[in-house]
């Protein structure tokens, strides 16, 4: 596949699913400001690793951020909000997931929720910081209407997958199903020296 790459199958995801259930109250729009990600209007989000409300504030009040303005921030200034720390199991998963990615160092991280007949709308994820970021999935929870697509491919993820894809490319994804789709979605800095994209 030229988008998609297939890391790990079977990873034992119990207990970080168990953890993000007993928290399902935590989940909430992706973000404030629709403007911002109007792809992931129709995305309930569990933000892990963030920007702190400073790095992402700073024009006037009313001015409202674009998509690549945001993406434009960097990933030195990203740091583990509450709830992260309160979400061991989910840490410990994200932590075994990055044994397989080389050289890498973890950026942004978020527990994405997708409802039965939810979409996330066709996009490209814009700016410097994806840039030098790579894309990341972790399944916690799908079934088997839930599909994934770029242009020329398209995927259907099994609970416990890894999957590394390229954002950079124009997306997009559905529910179909009748039950959520639960990924932990993270980013990883990486050495240019092993992608090639």
């Amino acid at each position: 596949m030229i988008f998609f790459d297939h890391l790990e199958r079977n990873i034992d995801i119990s207990a970080a699913l168990e953890e993000v259930m007993a928290h399902e109250s935590w989940f909430g729009s992706h973000t404030k400001v629709k403007a911002i990600s109007p792809a992931l209007e129709e995305v309930e989000s569990i933000h892990l690793r963030i920007h702190p409300p400073g790095d992402i504030t700073s024009r006037a009040q009313g001015q409202h951020w674009d998509a690549k303005d945001l993406a434009d921030q960097r990933a030195i200034s990203i740091v583990d909000s509450e709830h992260y720390k309160q979400l061991p199991a989910v840490r410990k998963l994200i932590e075994h997931a990055m044994t397989k990615i080389p050289e890498g160092h973890l950026g942004r991280a978020y527990i994405s929720k997708l409802v039965p007949g939810g979409k996330i709308h066709p996009h490209v994820d814009p700016g410097l910081y994806f840039a030098i970021h790579n894309r990341y999935h972790i399944v916690l929870k799908t079934n088997s209407d839930v599909e994934f697509f770029t242009e020329t491919e398209s995927i259907k993820c099994q609970v416990g997958d890894l999957w590394r894809f390229n954002n950079r490319a124009k997306h997009w994804g559905e529910n179909k199903g009748t039950t959520d789709r639960i990924h932990i979605i993270f980013d990883v800095a990486h050495n240019p020296r092993f992608y090639d994209y």
